[in-house]
């Protein structure tokens, strides 16, 4: 059911500036963090720890996620199941308020900004 394996990433290349509210706004960084933790779900791959710092830009503009110390992997059998589907799914939850808070202080941003011109 569960197959926790020591994992080890490497990052061959520089994986940027780590995302921040102000970044984290961004519709197209939304879409690359989304896709980022699809694409380890879509693995069997849990990170286990979903904060907008542990998401980097590239020079590219792709989203990569770092920080895999609390991840847990899945075999196939395992990662098909309701309770760790329901595991995958918390972590979108998570992803999708961190982006609500981004979006909430950037307008209270805009907001105070206006206010003071």
């Amino acid at each position: 059911m569960y197959s926790h394996r020591a994992l080890l990433f490497i990052a061959l290349s520089p994986a940027g500036p780590a995302v921040d509210k102000t970044t984290a706004a961004a519709p197209h960084v939304q879409q690359g963090m989304r896709t980022a933790l699809n694409k380890l779900h879509q693995r069997g791959i849990l990170h286990g720890d979903i904060h907008l710092s542990n998401f980097c830009v590239a020079e590219d503009a792709t989203v990569k996620i770092i920080d895999f110390d609390q991840a847990a992997v899945y075999d196939r059998g395992a990662a098909e199941t309701a309770a760790t589907k329901a595991l995958f799914e918390r972590e979108v939850d998570e992803l999708e308020r961190l982006f609500q808070q981004a979006t909430i202080a950037a307008v209270t941003t805009t907001a105070a900004a206006a206010a003071t011109t």
